[in-house]
């Protein structure tokens, strides 16, 4: 819970601290440290050995639960992260844990950045969830937004964009234009407003557990 707290209490000067942080790590503005940096910095990072050896299926977390049962051997990752937990091309960026009572819950992070108001999803959609967030940087204005799942997109209109999903996977390639050659379409979801804001929303689910 303390990365989402301290996310929340810096998110005004955010930007500052990731041009510091290109900074020291002398890259060019056209390389910035990005947010997903930024938010290790903040963490409790578990190595992938500790993960895997907690979770050696990790299809019960691929379905975003809010929570498992609390045991002796999950306990270990309360208050802890682990990056990119299903690998580089797929998200969260972060899994987070925290106890409470008789259960390990389980929080989502995917960052967004860009230089506009919108985010660009390309072919994952957020999870309609409250504890699913969503922090958008804009590198334009360097505003971060804190977002969850559940204020992008509701349950209904998140169901029938994913039954879409087949059909354009059966249509997004194009084999054998020539002898050497095919093309692949690549899905990628816009969304038509800009990145709303519901930090204090957040605040609210998070003192749950406080």
């Amino acid at each position: 819970m303390n990365v989402i707290k301290k996310l929340i209490v810096n998110r005004h000067c955010v930007g500052e601290t990731i041009k510091l942080m290109t900074k020291s790590r002398k890259c060019t503005n056209t390389n910035w440290t990005q947010l997903d940096d930024y938010i290790s910095s903040l963490c409790q990072l578990v190595t992938s050995q500790e993960f895997d050896t907690i979770f050696p299926d990790k299809s019960i977390l691929r379905d975003y639960p809010n929570r498992i049962v609390l045991s002796e051997k999950n306990k270990l990752l309360s208050g802890k992260w682990k990056s990119q937990p299903f690998g580089t091309q797929n998200p969260p960026d972060f899994i987070g844990f925290e106890e409470y009572q008789n259960y390990l819950y389980i929080f989502y992070i995917e960052c967004k950045s860009g230089k506009g108001e919108k985010a660009t999803w390309n072919c994952s959609l957020p999870v309609p969830k409250p504890y699913v967030l969503y922090p958008y940087f804009n590198k334009t204005i360097n505003k971060l937004s804190l977002c969850s799942g559940v204020n992008l997109i509701n349950t209904e209109e998140y169901q029938l964009l994913q039954s879409v999903m087949p059909l354009l996977r059966e249509k997004n390639s194009i084999e054998h234009i020539t002898k050497n050659w095919s093309l692949y379409l690549r899905p990628m979801w816009c969304t038509l407003e800009n990145h709303p804001d519901n930090t204090s929303e957040i605040e609210e689910y998070i003192t749950t557990f406080s």
